[in-house]
């Protein structure tokens, strides 16, 4: 049954007894996606986007909101910055993809956008001063730890682009992934020492996209993205 490889995530946390885990995505396949009630509730309001296999399992399937409201799917987070997502950042944010994870958790994904002729499209931020200060607002929003902040702030210098917002719902708890572009010697200089860089930039290519995760104010794990 075929496959169409969209990209490649490698997840390295910060708990040195954890391996690092891989999620491969694919085009949409109705053959292989398992439509159960939860994906089936979300299929007849959005478009698919892609799905998620981890460890040879789906694991999550990502659905397009076209950038409607999504307010009944986002009360049952109970989570306060939801509320006030474009004062923590700015008020082009908008809910862009919503995750179904076959564990039983859900994810939102919220982007800058921009308007474009019949739709809205995800435009990111270059600007050195927007990132710091829309990332230091989320910091201190969700109270991160000291060393969190500086982890975090670390990177702006090598940052090229910060793509936007993830939050997790999981049993009742929230978790957070910023995403974002490094340059490719800020990835060497950031991550060099705690996975195997080099190894995975030449057999996948180079890193595409970075996201930090982040839960109870901790950094608890860093994902690399790759193209092929």
């Amino acid at each position: 049954m075929e496959q169409i490889f969209r990209s490649r995530g490698i997840k390295v946390s910060m708990r040195k007894d954890e391996a690092n885990k891989i999620k491969i995505y694919y085009e949409p396949n109705q053959e292989i996606i398992p439509f159960d009630s939860g994906i089936i509730s979300l299929a007849e309001r959005f478009t698919c986007l892609e799905y998620a296999v981890s460890a040879g399992k789906v694991d999550a399937v990502n659905f397009h909101t076209n950038c409607e409201s999504i307010d009944d799917i986002t009360t049952s987070f109970n989570c306060e910055i939801i509320n006030v997502i474009g004062n923590v950042f700015d008020s082009s944010y908008r809910a862009y993809t919503i995750g179904y994870r076959m564990n039983g958790g859900k994810s939102i994904y919220y982007y800058p956008t921009v308007w474009k002729d019949t739709r809205f499209g995800i435009c990111g931020i270059t600007d050195k001063k927007i990132i710091t200060d829309q990332i230091t607002r989320f910091l201190s929003f969700i109270y991160a730890t000291d060393d969190c902040r500086y982890w975090i702030f670390s990177q702006i210098p090598y940052m090229t682009k910060f793509k936007g917002l993830c939050i997790t719902n999981f049993q009742n708890t929230n978790s957070y992934k910023l995403y974002y572009r490094l340059t490719s010697p800020g990835i060497r200089i950031l991550f060099g020492t705690s996975c195997e860089i080099e190894k995975y930039c030449n057999e996948y290519g180079e890193v595409a996209l970075v996201s930090a995760s982040i839960m109870n104010g901790q950094i608890e794990a860093y994902n690399l993205y790759f193209l092929r």
